[in-house]
């Protein structure tokens, strides 16, 4: 290399910093995930790092708190051999009214909506939820959160505390917090717990002491995605590295043939290149310094022998997206089933969309369903405690036909069930089966009597069309004929309930 491109090369290179530091330590960024002293941990440290998986099981919890309808109350079953009670059978009687009063009462002060968006957002993150229930006189007081990352659990109270045991424990009779430390061990009967567990049934899965468990525990939907997470942010930090080095930069071209070593005196060569060597780098950290000090919407002053240029890379922009990652990000989504769209992302065609909603909003009434199961069990407990039913009373009865309502999130859904309805009207079902289809309580007597005189005031139509009527228009108006005919059949509902 001769003299002149070694004094360019050494001076062209820019040292400015840019406005922001772009080096992202992927030891720092992972720096969590690597300290994790068990799985819960990890999944802690996973949600907090990676913005996708928050934003997945929030939404995710957001569905399963959309989905909770209420307290409601199932229809008597009713035999074939009884007379038929068009009204009668819809009405509720007055304990029925009051149990579910109290129910509805005892959801609103434990916060049923809320506890369901926690534990649909724990339950996904963690495969496993475990809180403690309060009781207090055999009723409910409150129900309190467990850290899952101290939480294990155990058959018989003499493996408490045991780092192992000689079989797998597939029993959880106590659940223990904090069991590895006597001195803050609390330990908790199973008759105290709310645990939902994600998949737990044939679960061969090692608790957080190492110990095998079977049916207890589930794998966690994080515990499939946590290499990608770290290949993720591994690539985030290549790719703001590369991204740096890939911006447009300015190229100054500095005529230097003013400093030949001929044009210097010396005894030696050596002498007169050091001379020129040494007024050619003044120059130039002259000129560096003055550019630097130069605002971005400012031009250039330089002699006609000097050459400004912009540098960019020839094949790819540094603004071009990067494809793996996005694959990535993919791949992490699909434990999940939540379409791209919902997280604000370019999603796919409508017919992917359409279905990967219906599949996301089924996964979040499944996993609701669960939890309400458990919440069932626990407001039925603590009803037959506060009103002292025994089995085989109708009290008793009446609180084993308490249940969660779930009610459709989307809109297509509701005018599924419409349409159903329409169909069972006509089938064999009571109309307290029907309104609980839609979601609301059997009638009272006083919505009976008002029903009663609103079908008979003058003037209103007693006429509503059957589905065989609805059909049989639907085919006519399909037909070049497109007259049209009156209906050529009674109203089911008026022969049902004449005024």
């Amino acid at each position: 290399m001769s003299f002149f491109k070694r004094i360019f090369t050494r001076f062209t290179s820019t040292k400015t910093p840019p406005v922001a530091y772009p080096i992202y330590s992927t030891e720092q960024a992972l720096k969590k995930l690597e300290r994790a002293e068990n799985k819960y941990l990890l999944y802690d440290a996973l949600t907090q790092l990676d913005y996708d998986l928050y934003a997945y099981l929030t939404t995710f919890a957001i569905m399963c708190m959309k989905s909770y309808g209420g307290i409601a109350l199932r229809p008597k079953p009713t035999t074939v051999s009884e007379p038929e009670k068009p009204f009668v059978e819809m009405q509720s009687s007055g304990l029925e009214r009051e149990i579910l009063d109290e129910a509805r009462e005892v959801a609103e002060q434990l916060r049923f909506q809320e506890i369901i968006f926690n534990l649909g957002f724990d339950v996904l993150k963690y495969g496993d939820t475990v809180d403690y229930v309060v009781f207090e006189d055999g009723l409910i007081k409150r129900i309190d959160p467990l850290p899952m990352p101290y939480v294990t659990a155990v058959d018989k109270r003499e493996n408490i505390g045991k780092a192992s045991v000689p079989y797998i424990i597939s029993q959880a009779n106590y659940y223990i917090v904090s069991e590895d430390t006597p001195t803050e061990r609390v330990v908790i009967p199973s008759d105290n717990i709310l645990h939902v567990s994600l998949q737990n049934r044939r679960s061969l899965v090692k608790d957080i002491l190492g110990r095998d468990t079977f049916g207890i525990w589930s794998l966690s939907p994080l515990e499939t995605v946590k290499d990608m997470v770290k290949w993720k942010y591994n690539t985030i930090a290549n790719d703001m590295l590369w991204r740096h080095r890939m911006l447009p930069r300015e190229h100054h071209r500095i005529d230097l043939s003013a400093f030949d070593p001929r044009n210097y005196t010396g005894a030696t060569w050596a002498e007169r290149v050091e001379k020129a060597k040494a007024d050619a780098s003044k120059t130039l950290e002259d000129y560096a310094e003055k550019i630097k000090q130069r605002e971005a919407d400012q031009g250039f002053v330089t002699d006609k022998n000097t050459e400004i240029e912009i540098v960019e890379p020839k094949s790819t922009s540094y603004a071009t997206p990067n494809e793996i990652l996005r694959q990535i990000e993919e791949a992490i989504a699909r434990p999940f089933g939540i379409p791209a769209s919902l997280m604000g992302k370019r999603g796919g065609g409508y017919t992917a969309e359409f279905l990967g909603s219906g599949f996301a909003v089924t996964r979040a009434e499944v996993i609701t369903q669960k939890i309400c199961n458990r919440l069932e069990d626990l407001l039925r407990k603590h009803l037959l405690a506060e009103f002292g039913f025994k089995e085989g009373s109708e009290g008793y009865d009446i609180v084993n036909r308490i249940f969660i309502r779930q009610k459709l999130i989307l809109e297509r859904d509701k005018s599924e069930i419409m349409r159903r309805i329409a169909i069972m009207y006509e089938g064999p079902f009571t109309p307290s089966e029907i309104r609980a289809e839609v979601g609301y309580d059997p009638l009272t007597p006083e919505q009976v009597e008002e029903i009663k005189q609103f079908r008979a005031m003058k003037g209103v139509s007693k006429h509503t069309s059957t589905p065989t009527e609805i059909l049989e228009d639907f085919t006519t108006r399909r037909t070049p004929d497109t007259i049209n005919k009156p209906p050529k059949y009674e109203s089911q509902r008026e022969r049902d309930f004449p005024a």
